[in-house]
């Protein structure tokens, strides 16, 4: 039941990444305790909103990262970069501007490249290293839903309203 739900889950793009691994066992819980599926889905949207309150919130050099690599790839579906290569084309000044980087040599620039590369598993492929660095293969496709899911300000609202002190007083009143 756990693997079914977790391919029609990346088939369909509905929860994906670090939502998905904490939602996935829940759920399955709840369908081997045959908990209705109405129950479920009111679980998920409940489960949802409350992560996306908790959700990470990413630096700037983070965004930089994931918005460089797709704007270096221009209208290819596929592109090899390394670390050095994107990390030369982020604006100097996002690195001067958080103190731990601001005399950052131009390695250890790459090296926060690559950290955020592996953090949010930016490339689709690890192809190894060359004497020019380590080598990723992005996809257009991958890049966007990563972006989607952790930068995308305009997330939209869902239905189920967060938990809160007030939400927990007005409903004390009624028992």
């Amino acid at each position: 039941m756990y693997f079914l739900k977790e391919t029609e889950y990346k088939i369909n793009n509905e929860i994906f990444g670090r939502p998905l691994e904490l939602w996935l066992p829940i759920e399955s819980i709840l369908k081997s305790v045959f908990v209705k599926e109405e129950e479920i889905e009111l679980a998920k949207k409940r489960f949802l909103s409350r992560y996306e309150f908790a959700s990470y919130q990413t630096s700037e050099i983070e965004v930089a990262v994931i918005e460089t690599i797709i704007s270096l790839m221009k209208d290819k579906l596929e592109i090899i970069l390394r670390p050095k290569e994107i990390a030369q084309k982020i604006n100097t000044e996002l690195f001067d501007e958080d103190d731990k980087f601001i005399f950052a040599s131009q390695k250890q620039k790459s090296t926060i490249v690559g950290r955020a590369i592996n953090k949010f598993n930016l490339a689709t492929q690890k192809l190894g290293r060359d004497s020019h660095g380590e080598r990723y293969l992005f996809s257009k496709e991958h890049l966007e839903k990563i972006h989607k899911g952790y930068f995308n300000q305009n997330i939209p609202k869902l239905d189920t309203p967060t938990y809160t002190e007030e939400n927990a007083k007005d409903i004390t009143g009624l028992f």
